[in-house]
């Protein structure tokens, strides 16, 4: 039970950084299109 909630923490911290990183880089091509 432990272990499944720790893995489960795990993915979710994985797809808060990839949605992190990807809104990033959403920012930096839009400031390009911008600029």
């Amino acid at each position: 039970m432990l272990a499944n909630a720790l893995c489960q923490a795990l993915q979710q911290g994985k797809v808060n950084r990839v949605r992190q990183q990807a809104g990033s880089y959403g920012l930096v091509n839009a400031a390009k299109l911008m600029a």
